[in-house]
């Protein structure tokens, strides 16, 4: 079975809200989830954001009914990452990736297996 992106019913009602807020909305439209070579520990996650579509290489998901574009650079890296969504202080965005091996202490800079 090919690893996929998955996100937890916190952070699709976030991703939701912040769907219904962009001024788009067609059967196409998703949030971008890519990665960036930076930060403090190698990588870095890009801030989420709506996509009106998928770019032509995108692989798709679909989980808790909202769509998630990953880029093929970025899909060797963040394969098998579970988005979740922490409403505290920080409001921040908690990716569990098991192909990460460690983490800054912000959570958004990591390091590869």
């Amino acid at each position: 079975m090919e690893p996929t992106i998955t996100v937890t019913e916190r952070a699709a009602q976030r991703l939701r809200q912040m769907l219904e807020k962009s001024a788009v909305y067609n059967p196409y439209v998703g949030i971008r989830f890519a990665v960036r070579a930076g930060g403090c520990s190698g990588f870095v996650y890009e801030r989420l954001t709506v996509a009106v579509k998928p770019n032509p290489y995108d692989k798709v998901f679909e989980s808790n009914g909202v769509h998630i574009f990953v880029d093929p650079k970025s899909l060797v890296i963040v394969k098998g990452t579970e988005i979740d969504y922490s409403d505290n202080l920080l409001e921040s965005w908690i990716f569990n990736n098991p192909n990460a091996k460690n983490s800054c202490g912000c959570g958004t800079s990591f390091e590869l297996k």
